[in-house]
C-alpha cells in the first residue's frame, strides 16, 4: 500500500500534467487565432503566466497542492465524473483559484470556440484528455484522503480529516481500487 506521501506526489505529477495539457491546448488553441480574432479581435490565451503556474506546481509542497485541491474541488467531483462540461468552464476558476483569473477565464473559454464553420477548435479527443487527468487527480485525492485517515483494524484512526467526504460514494463513483 502507498503511503499518504506517495498519493500527494501521484497528485503533484497529475496536476503538472493537466497544467501542461493546458499549455498545449492553449498552443492549439492560438495556431488558430484567426478564429479566436474574429470572435474577440486583438486576443489569444496567454502562455506566460500558466509557464509561471506550472514551474510553481513543480516546485511545490505536493500535500500543500492536494489539500488545496480537496478543499476546492470536492464540491464538484459528482460533476467531474459525470464529465460536466458547463460545470467546468463555470466553476474553473473556483477549482483553481490560486491559478491567475484572467488565464483561467481564457482557458475556460477556449471550450466554446468554434471555427468558420461552427465546428469546435477543440476535439472530444483533446477533451477526454483533460477529464482523464482531472479523474486521475480526484482518485489520488480519495487515496490521499484515506491515507490521512490512517485506516487499521477496520476503522481510521484519525476519521476527522476531510471528514465531509465519504469516501466509500467517491470510491464506487470513480470505481476506485485500493491498493
Amino acid at each position: 500500500m502507498k503511503t499518504k506521501d506517495e498519493y500527494a506526489d501521484i497528485f503533484k505529477k497529475n496536476l503538472v500534467g493537466l497544467l501542461t495539457e493546458a499549455e498545449n491546448l492553449i498552443k492549439f488553441v492560438n495556431s488558430h487565432r484567426d478564429v479566436i480574432n474574429k470572435l474577440v479581435p486583438g486576443t489569444g490565451l496567454s502562455l506566460t503566466l500558466l509557464q509561471f503556474t506550472i514551474s510553481a506546481a513543480m516546485s511545490s509542497n505536493p500535500e500543500i497542492l492536494v489539500h488545496g485541491f480537496i478543499k476546492r474541488s470536492c464540491g464538484y467531483w459528482d460533476q467531474i465524473a459525470s464529465q460536466n462540461l458547463i460545470f467546468l468552464t463555470q466553476n474553473a476558476n473556483t477549482i483553481f483559484s490560486e491559478a491567475p483569473e484572467k488565464e483561467v477565464a481564457e482557458f475556460s473559454r477556449a471550450f466554446e470556440l468554434t471555427d468558420a464553420n461552427g465546428v469546435k477548435i477543440l476535439t472530444d479527443e483533446k477533451i477526454l484528455t483533460l477529464w482523464g487527468i482531472f479523474r486521475a487527480m480526484v482518485i489520488s485525492s480519495v487515496k490521499y484522503i484515506h491515507m490521512r485517515r490512517e485506516p487499521g483494524d477496520g476503522k481510521y484512526n484519525n476519521p476527522t480529516y476531510f471528514q465531509e467526504i465519504s469516501l466509500n460514494y467517491y470510491i464506487k463513483l470513480f470505481n476506485i481500487k485500493m491498493d
